[in-house]
């Protein structure tokens, strides 16, 4: 079995506990880059607060929700068309 059909078969058969931790490693890696982020800018910008800044985002309208900037990519490289008797060719 190779590891795209590993991470597919693990996919099919999680169960409910398992989706509970990985909600909770998503919320652990939200949380881990957040302060990676604060600790970037305070490094760049002497007396940044970032309570303040998402102080100013929520007074424009705007909720520091950096999830949808994060993107994960497989390394693997295969078809996302699923093969059918209606894709094969002879």
């Amino acid at each position: 079995m190779d590891a795209l059909e590993e991470e597919s078969f693990a996919l099919s058969f999680s169960s409910a506990s398992d989706a509970e931790f990985d909600a909770v490693v998503g919320y652990l890696e939200d949380i881990i880059m957040e302060k990676y982020i604060e600790e970037q800018l305070l490094e760049r910008i002497p007396g940044f607060n970032m309570a303040a800044f998402t102080t100013t985002l929520e007074k424009e309208g705007r909720g520091l929700d950096l999830s949808s900037g994060l993107v994960v990519t497989s390394l693997c490289k295969s078809s996302s068309v699923p093969a059918s008797p209606n894709n094969l060719r002879h």
